[in-house]
């Protein structure tokens, strides 16, 4: 190999140098592009599937709290305002749904995101159902206020209407020189439509206070005060006699009744809006979980797609600096060779020719090699033979 490298023209050997340094260098580009498709191949994946699987994981979990706020806004106030933004980060809930389903449907690699569209789309209906619940519920609550104010317009009204007269026919009596127990039984009705009166506005306050303390308690004790209006009317029945007066006390009862009967409704219809409200709570506590999971997990895939990355590029860099390193040392070594290969045989044809000179014809030509310097010393050799034959 030596030898065939000595017959090499020196064209060749220089030629041969750079073609070797060459191939090195290809096998660089080589060497750097596998790890530089290797990095672009994890990149691509970072950047196709797990940045957008956390995107809209992180964007879903957001319109969800949204929701929920505003959903719980409506839900406690009847404000038609977190009605309307409620039904909007709703609305950006199934977007969110739809992109997580187009790109789990795209991505091969999105697992996790595949596995829970589904189960976040059955919960978002769920929730969508109970919103419409809410709504009917809050709608009905403001309808029972309706019936509330109606029923105590005709309670109130009737029993000032009864008052009044009593009023005038006391009068009239104390005038009339009526006996005392004609003014006893006047006195006694006048007492007992003053307390219907004032039982009547105990009710209406504990039911305005059980709305804005939101305290159902309240609503119950003033459903026990009915029954003191009951008999309170029963007693007024047995002492009145004009038939104005009865259907005063009628209106009255019917009122009281109709009153009685929006309380009511109205505490049911509080305690279904506390049931949805739950709910809905535990509902889109469930989308919030799965979506918190679905964004920890593609967190997780896109730190470990990172290392990864670091790694390729400190294996990428460690291995062409060893390359390079033993490159440099394979270019020393060539070069030293090729050099030697051509400036030794230089240099022992300098020496014969610096003795040839000074007239020594025994001086050896020691050059071995085929190349051109090879082919001048066999020349110089065949001139010397001539000389000495001479």
């Amino acid at each position: 190999m030596v030898q065939w490298f000595k017959n090499m023209r020196i064209g060749g050997k220089i030629g041969a140098g750079f073609g070797l340094i060459f191939l090195i260098a290809v096998g660089l580009v080589l060497l750097a592009i596998d790890r530089m498709n290797s990095i672009e191949d994890e990149s691509e994946r970072l950047d196709n599937d797990y940045v957008p699987e956390v995107r809209i994981s992180k964007d879903l979990e957001r319109n969800c709290l949204l929701t929920m706020y505003n959903m719980r806004g409506y839900g406690l106030s009847e404000d038609e305002q977190y009605l309307k933004e409620g039904q909007t980060h709703l609305a950006a809930v199934k977007e969110n749904l739809a992109s997580a389903q187009r790109l789990s449907a795209d991505r091969e690699n999105l697992v996790k995101l595949r596995e829970s569209v589904d189960l976040i789309r059955i919960r978002v209906s769920e929730y969508e159902e109970l919103v419409g619940k809410t709504i009917t519920e809050n709608r009905a609550v403001q309808n029972h206020r309706n019936a509330l104010d109606a029923a105590a317009e005709t309670y109130m009204s009737s029993a000032q209407s009864y008052i009044h007269n009593q009023y005038d026919r006391l009068k009239s009596d104390i005038a009339a020189g009526a006996s005392a127990q004609q003014l006893f039984d006047r006195i006694q009705k006048v007492t007992l439509i003053e307390d219907l009166i004032f039982v009547g506005g105990d009710i209406r306050v504990l039911t305005f206070k059980a709305q804005a303390l939101r305290a159902p308690a309240l609503i119950r004790t003033g459903l026990q005060l009915f029954d003191r209006i009951e008999a309170d009317i029963q007693q007024l029945r047995s002492l009145t006699r004009m038939e104005m007066n009865e259907d005063s006390l009628s209106d009255i009862e019917r009122g009281a009744g109709e009153y009685r009967n929006a309380m009511q409704d109205i505490l049911e219809s509080r305690n279904a809006l506390r049931e949805l409200g739950a709910a809905r709570d535990e509902t889109a506590t469930g989308v919030l979980d799965t979506a918190h999971g679905i964004a920890a997990h593609g967190m997780d895939r896109v730190v470990n797609v990172a290392n990864r990355i670091d790694r390729l590029l400190e294996d990428a860099v460690r291995r062409m600096s060893v390359i390079l390193v033993v490159t440099a040392l394979v270019m020393l070594v060539l070069a030293f060779f090729i050099t030697r290969t051509i400036t030794r045989p230089v240099r022992r044809i300098v020496d014969f020719s610096r003795q040839f000179g000074e007239g020594d014809l025994s001086a050896p030509i020691l050059v071995e090699s085929g190349d051109e310097i090879g082919q001048m010393a066999e020349g110089l050799k065949r001139a010397l033979d001539s000389v000495r034959a001479v």
